[in-house]
């Protein structure tokens, strides 16, 4: 999903892109993978920046997330 969301944002099709990296984000998740978690994190950042989408924006998207119980990826501590 992530490297789908990077192709739609090269070719400027940052609403598809914007789609991917979330569904990429919610898959990091359920599986655990906090890098590629914190990996998307960053290709939405980098997206924000790009479009300028600073702000109130992104405060309300970490609000909606908090809200279905977001927060990291947790991984289980080793055995």
């Amino acid at each position: 999903m992530a490297v789908a969301g990077i192709c739609a944002y090269d070719t400027d099709a940052h609403g598809l892109a914007q789609r991917y990296f979330h569904q990429a984000l919610r898959l990091a998740k359920a599986s655990g993978d906090r890098g590629l978690g914190a990996y998307v994190i960053a290709l939405l950042v980098n997206q924000s920046l790009f479009a300028g989408s600073t702000g109130r924006r992104w405060r309300s998207r970490r609000r909606r997330c908090g809200r279905r119980g977001g927060g990291s990826p947790r991984r289980s501590p080793p055995t």
